[in-house]
């Protein structure tokens, strides 16, 4: 049935309530008015249900928009889901999310993800560490939002990959239906990827790929394409701790094992690691350890970093991924607000600029600073009207 038909139905089942209504009234009238003639019945009779099938027309329609405007809901694996909340797929196995309109995401093995919100039309969806596999459903006014460090995709319908590596700064999109706008660090303004195509964004390097997906060397019903790796720099010298420990910890965490990769550094020593990795090095071990949820390690690999590299681009990253720690991990929302804001001041055009933003409005928000979120919020609603945060600042400046 469509949505025609759906209104009519209701207008039809109001106007027979209504009418109903109609002949007890009239049957009323006709006691009280007594002597009035018949014609001056049949007006009333008629009057009535006029006004009556009109209130029925009005009373379907605001009935029918309501039930359409309903947020979706979804599920993760056979638990109900809950918009804001961290999932984490274990290390061997995936995770299925199944939305009410038919949308489904299914995450990869130690991949970590967020539904940040649901409504109506769609969800925006945030990809914290690894990979997923989508397929959204295309509906009237459908739109679906994947955010992946710095990178915005916009989704109408279709159906793709999306990984991202937080320590390699590596943003990889596989479209096999439909189209998506990419927008956000080194993707500017927008790229449009179609069915076919796959973009390769590596932030660190300051680099951006597109090009067809490989076909496959067997027949197969899905897409075959090489997975994303973190691209270790290499292992600077330390003649106190074997190359092979370093690399113990970066190949787990390249296996998207950072419990282990953080207990192998540990093993060998994560305060000297802290003493002699270069920046890369160090900003590697500082994401092992915030994905590990260890706060501690996390934190001082990131400060370490910013003390020993003060100039280095990636002690600007190391600000920004200590305000994650602060807010994801610690709830200390304003400390979260000035790491964000130490990132912006360092790089006000960097990769994770947007982001930065988003989060400095969320930040001030939570810790209760109603007015430094409102002015985050006009600032980032100057400079990013249609970033994934305009709404959260839309809202904030309206109130």
């Amino acid at each position: 049935m469509n949505r025609l038909e759906e209104l009519g139905r209701r207008v039809a089942e109001e106007q027979d309530r209504a009418l109903i209504g109609v002949e007890r009234r009239a049957t009323v009238r006709r006691r009280v008015l007594g002597s009035a003639s018949s014609a001056t019945r049949r007006r009333a009779v008629r009057v009535l249900a006029v006004v009556a099938a009109a209130a029925a027309l009005v009373l379907a329609i605001v009935a029918l928009r309501g039930s359409r405007e309903r947020a979706m809901t979804f599920t993760v694996g056979d638990d109900a889901g809950s918009a804001g909340a961290w999932i984490s797929a274990p290390s061997d196995r995936s995770v299925d999310l199944r939305f009410s309109d038919g949308s489904a995401l299914v995450a990869d093995p130690a991949a970590r993800v967020r539904v940040a919100a649901v409504d109506a039309h769609g969800a925006h969806v945030v990809v914290e560490a690894g990979a997923l596999d989508a397929a959204v459903v295309r509906r009237a006014a459908t739109s679906w939002r994947f955010g992946a460090g710095p990178f915005d995709v916009r989704v109408i319908g279709t159906a793709f990959r999306l990984a991202w590596d937080p320590e390699a700064t590596r943003f990889t999109m596989v479209m096999r239906e439909g189209s998506v706008l990419i927008s956000g660090g080194i993707a500017g303004a927008g790229q449009a990827l179609v069915a076919g195509e796959v973009l390769v964004a590596d932030v660190a390097r300051g680099t951006l790929e597109r090009r067809p997906v490989l076909a496959p060397s067997v027949p197969s019903a899905s897409v075959i394409v090489e997975e994303p790796v973190v691209v270790a720099p290499p292992a600077p010298a330390a003649p106190e701790k074997p190359a092979v420990a370093i690399a113990g910890w970066r190949r787990l965490a390249a296996e998207g094992k950072y419990v282990e990769a953080l207990e192998s550094a540990e093993k060998h020593g994560f305060s000297s690691l802290c003493a002699s990795l270069d920046a890369p090095g160090l900003y590697q071990l500082g994401e092992v350890a915030r994905l590990a949820r260890n706060h501690a390690r996390a934190t001082e690999a990131l400060t370490t970093l910013r003390k020993r590299f003060p100039g280095d681009a990636r002690s600007a990253h190391a600000a920004f991924a200590l305000g994650r720690v602060a807010f994801d991990g610690k709830g200390a929302y304003s400390e979260a607000a000035t790491w964000f804001e130490t990132y912006l001041r360092e790089q006000p055009n960097g990769a994770f600029a947007r982001e930065a933003s988003g989060r400095v409005i969320e930040a001030h928000q939570r810790a209760g600073s109603v007015g430094a979120a409102r002015a985050a919020a006009e600032r980032y609603l100057a400079t990013w009207p249609d970033g994934p945060h305009a709404g959260l600042a839309r809202t904030i400046v309206k109130n």
